[in-house]
């Protein structure tokens, strides 16, 4: 009992952070459950890419949107391939994605305490919790839970490779077999969850190479994180594909194609590090005034001595090594704190931010974790009243930006709790009836569709996709001319694949391929138009159903008419299917 108690005082703050992540995950599904007529749906359209590609792979062993076809459409290739593995061991079914996330969550929140513990033992149990109930809240890690998505495998990778890292580059005797082989496991898993995760291995191996010289395990840890990528871009490229993803090269910031300009690439940084994009560069600043702060305390006590500095706290069992130990020039946590502020740089700089706060939400919990122990520390030693060093004020000007960054951060993670039911719910009225009309009514067709992920899940389609994620010469199209694809040689290339029923969005087509306002072929028949109101991750305002020729028009509208009573009370039915006499009603 006395060993229950003592573990129990320890990991208590673990227990509290984990359970109050339940009881939110809990309250969030029970609520999407009542509004979506008790079907599990993820909030976004993407959760049913990656679930798409890991059904076929599980059922018909082809890397692809489709089971027909290899596409290069998965910027997750890890968790496409664990997702796909747990297909294939209990079947393809809807919360494998939710389950195997939950228990990421899980984890994620021992490994930010077993590395707050590595770094500083004596940090306060209610700090620790405050600091989990930070990552948790602020990342934000129920959003990430419910988008179905790679990035908490993705976040808790980074966290444990830059920790690992760390450790290694604060120790200048060379590491032993064991952590070495531990650093590259880490580095390319890393990278294989998420293409960003190159970032973290490319900073790293850089300070090996550059800082401590240890040039074999720089070269091995980039070679064998670079693998995964190598691989997966042979087989790409050996079936005509590009050697990134599609989806990679379309929706990143990275200075490719012949008519990128140097403006659209620097206003994309800029969009980058506006917004929630923020919350990273507040860290990225707090962790760069935290170093100089602690090599300012390194050079007052060269310059000073120990007999001339003035008295303080003590620093017994209560002070953190790793962050006072003035004796080391470099500690684990200002390695780990320029680690973070490099990668927060090249992915602000070549990545994507701002869309539903999950791109850079492994930068945000990176953040919080090796800026924690360093602020506490500050704040344990400081005096009232103080005479500053030039160390001293960067540190307080750290605390101050903590401070002013707080509202974003709380104001952020509070909009994430609320909005991700009716996220979930803007899935349920758009993408998730996309899908079972699909699946009703033209499985095994050849379809024009422009977001693929529910559509694909549900239904085996030969697929047309006007964004060019899941279709390579619509791809290469839109990458040769800067994004654009004219409304003739979309009509073209759908024509010639024997496309007669295309579901896309007339706005959305338009942001991503920089139509003229008829953005839609002119030949392309009308049939209907399901418009949504009170949307929360849906750019568009409505999906339209066109028809390439008469007769699959008239079966499109009988279609749409038959499947208009399965549709959500709030969804509104407008076009001319809704105007047919035999029958029909305008809903």
């Amino acid at each position: 009992m006395g060993r229950l108690q003592s573990w129990v005082r320890q990991y208590w703050p673990s227990l509290a952070a984990i359970l109050l992540l339940w009881i939110e995950v809990a309250h969030v599904l029970a609520t999407s459950l009542r509004m979506n007529q008790g079907h599990l749906v993820y909030a976004l359209d993407d959760s049913y890419i990656l679930m798409a590609m890991a059904r076929n792979l599980a059922r018909h062993g082809v890397w692809g949107m489709t089971p027909f076809q290899f596409s290069a459409s998965s910027s997750g290739p890890l968790w496409t391939l664990l997702v796909a593995c747990v297909y294939r061991a209990f079947g393809v079914n809807t919360f494998t994605p939710l389950i195997l996330n939950l228990l990421l969550a899980t984890l994620l929140v021992f490994a930010v305490r077993w590395i707050l513990a590595s770094i500083c033992p004596a940090l306060p149990n209610l700090y620790v919790l405050a600091v989990l109930l930070g990552v948790l809240f602020f990342s934000p890690v129920v959003n990430l839970i419910f988008l179905g998505l790679e990035h908490l495998l993705h976040m808790l990778a980074t966290l444990l490779f830059v920790f690992y890292a760390g450790r290694i580059l604060a120790d200048k005797s060379p590491p032993a077999p064991a952590s070495r082989l531990t650093l590259i496991a880490l580095g390319a898993a890393t990278s294989a969850v998420r293409y960003e995760g190159l970032f973290a291995v490319a900073v790293v191996a850089a300070l090996l190479l550059l800082v401590r010289r240890r040039v074999r395990l720089a070269v091995e840890l980039a070679l064998w994180s670079a693998l995964p990528a190598f691989i997966l871009g042979v087989v790409s490229v050996g079936q005509g594909w590009f050697w990134l993803p599609n989806s990679v090269l379309l929706k990143g910031n990275l200075p490719l194609g012949e008519a990128h300009a140097l403006g659209l690439f620097l206003a994309r940084i800029v969009t980058n590090t506006a917004g929630s994009g923020m919350r990273v560069v507040y860290l990225e600043a707090m962790s760069l005034l935290l170093i100089l702060w602690h090599y300012g305390e390194h050079h007052k006590s060269i310059s000073l001595g120990p007999q001339k500095v003035a008295p303080g706290p003590p620093s017994g069992p209560a002070a953190c090594p790793a962050v006072a130990g003035h004796q080391q020039s470099h500690s684990l946590p200002m390695w780990m704190m320029g680690i973070f502020a490099a990668v927060a740089t090249l992915h602000l700089a070549l990545a994507a931010s701002n869309w539903f706060y999950r791109y850079e939400a492994y930068l945000v919990a990176l953040g919080i974790t090796v800026v924690a122990a360093p602020l506490w520390e500050f704040v344990r030693n400081l005096h009232w009243p103080h005479r500053f060093h030039a160390g001293d004020a960067a540190a307080v000007v750290a605390l101050g930006l903590l401070i002013l960054s707080a509202n974003l951060f709380w104001r952020i993670g509070r909009l994430t709790l609320q909005l991700t039911p009716l996220a979930m719910h803007d899935t349920f009225r758009w993408h998730y009836q996309m899908g079972k009309f699909v699946q009703k009514y033209y499985q095994g067709d050849s379809l024009a569709v422009n977001d693929i992920g529910a559509a694909d899940y549900m239904a085996d389609i030969h697929l047309t996709d006007p964004h060019g994620l899941a279709d390579r010469e619509i791809g290469r199209i839109r990458l040769k001319n800067g994004g654009k694809l004219k409304p003739e040689l979309l009509d073209a290339i759908a024509r010639s694949r024997g496309v007669s029923v295309a579901l896309v969005d007339e706005n959305w087509v338009q942001f991503f391929g920089g139509f003229s306002p008829s953005a839609i072929p002119s030949t392309w028949l009308l049939a209907g138009t399901w418009r949504y109101q009170h949307r929360v991750v849906l750019v568009p305002t409505g999906l339209s159903f066109y028809a390439l020729n008469e007769a699959a028009k008239a079966r499109l509208m009988e279609n749409l008419r038959q499947f208009a009573p399965l549709l959500p009370p709030d969804v509104e039915q407008v076009g001319p299917y809704t105007e047919m006499k035999a029958g029909s009603r305008r809903q």
